[in-house]
């Protein structure tokens, strides 16, 4: 694929080359999301088609702001429309309550925020991080590695970018923890049993 700019350029364009990659290569991880959170296969290509007319729209109205990878940017669009879809659906809260049981205390946080429909938390204090954090997280949240990552910042070694990674993490977490909303969330929605370490 060529860089995120020229990309963005084609799509303008509506070349259906470019459209076709960005299928292959964005699709599978949101259809294993989907599927993976009460949907089936019908459901994510609506999910995929819709996140591509917005994508186009602010594209088009020159409102595309990323500070992540395009193929990111994409998941998280996807990702947010089936959290929407699921709450209308009233699904919700057993699939985010099924999928905290299966991961870690930093993704309790990121999946507390989105259940408690306040995402501007998150976003606020991810937009508050420095440029390399946000790389580092967005690549992290993609699912790459941390060679792909030590690569990406021109980092000597794996070890550096995890501790980097681990750093930007916790001060993104602590960030959050800290601000007074996360805490008016947390009250105001009865979660005293979900204990975040």
């Amino acid at each position: 694929m060529k860089d995120d700019k020229d990309i963005i350029g084609l799509i303008l364009k509506g070349d259906s080359k470019t459209i076709s990659k960005l299928y292959q290569e964005c699709f599978p991880a949101i259809r294993q999301m989907v599927l993976t959170n009460s949907g089936d296969k019908e459901e994510a290509k609506d999910i995929f088609q819709e996140t591509m007319v917005v994508l186009y729209r602010k594209i088009k109205n020159d409102s595309l702001t990323l500070n992540c990878t395009l193929s990111t940017y994409i998941y998280s669009i996807s990702r947010n429309m089936w959290l929407d879809k699921l709450r209308r659906k009233g699904k919700f809260q057993n699939v985010m309550q099924s999928h905290r049981e299966n991961t870690g205390p930093e993704k309790n946080l990121i999946d507390l925020i989105h259940q408690n429909e306040t995402y501007a938390l998150y976003q606020k204090h991810f937009q508050s991080l420095g440029e390399d954090c946000k790389k580092i997280l967005c690549w992290f949240f993609e699912g790459k590695d941390m060679k792909f990552i030590a690569g990406e910042m021109n980092y000597k070694s794996e070890g550096y970018a995890r501790k980097r990674k681990f750093k930007c993490k916790d001060k993104l977490i602590r960030n959050i923890q800290n601000d007074p909303v996360f805490h008016e969330i947390t009250e105001g929605n009865s979660l005293d049993n979900h204990t975040i370490n």
